[in-house]
């Protein structure tokens, strides 16, 4: 996660959705913030089991075409709040 002065970032969600709910409830509850967005960065369930809690309270949720259609090779980069992320696949995936 990426604390900003506009609120939490998000990278990647637990495995299962009462995991998330849990994780979500969390941040909100430590950082007095609210998630400003969710990143996924890989097409598999330990990175984004969790989204449908972030698309019920309409927290945008963002990844790369690459991402959500195949889930291989270099993902590109992401353009976030004037910074620029690149996603690379890594070993074993």
């Amino acid at each position: 996660m990426v604390l900003t002065n506009k609120g939490v970032v998000v990278i990647d969600t637990p495995w299962t959705e009462p995991q998330t709910e849990e994780l979500i409830q969390s941040i909100q509850t430590k950082f007095q913030k609210q998630i400003v967005f969710l990143i996924v960065t890989q097409a598999h369930d330990d990175r984004m089991a969790g989204v449908p809690n972030f698309l019920k309270r309409n927290i945008p949720v963002f990844s790369t075409t690459e991402v959500v259609v195949s889930g291989h090779g270099n993902w590109g980069k992401l353009d976030l709040l004037r910074h620029t992320i690149r996603l690379l696949i890594s070993p074993n995936h």
